[in-house]
């Protein structure tokens, strides 16, 4: 399957790439995805700086609305990088979701954080 999206190397943020994106381009495809192997400017909530360091996973991705259920998405979203965990073999009782955005191994380890922004109609997770 040919997803639509790019891959860069470094970016400042996936998110706010998809962002101007969208801008540039409403009709944008739903599905779009920004993927970079760098970030320098990444962030999470509340405008917190979110450390982007080479060798993991930055990737933003476009769902195209209406959303009525908007809230919903960032669950979604974990219950989404949970199953994949599950695919890649990792045991269901040392994957956690801790409310709002961080997925969790061991109840201790973060390793991933999901923002999830409403832009119109859409949401980029």
């Amino acid at each position: 399957m040919n997803l639509p999206g790019i891959v860069l190397e470094s970016t400042e943020s996936t998110q706010i790439d998809v962002k101007k994106k969208l801008d540039m381009d409403p009709a944008l495809t739903h599905g779009y995805f920004v993927q970079a192997k760098v970030q320098t400017g990444g962030r999470g909530r509340q405008q917190r700086a979110w450390v982007s360091e080479p060798g993991n996973l930055y990737l933003s991705v476009l769902l195209r609305g209406p959303h009525e259920k908007v809230t919903w998405i960032p669950l979604h979203a974990a219950v989404a990088v949970v199953r994949t965990l599950l695919s890649f073999g990792v045991a269901s009782e040392r994957v956690q979701v801790k409310w709002p955005n961080d997925i969790l191994i061991d109840r201790t380890f973060k390793i991933a954080g999901l923002l999830c922004e409403k832009v119109g109609d859409h949401v980029v997770v």
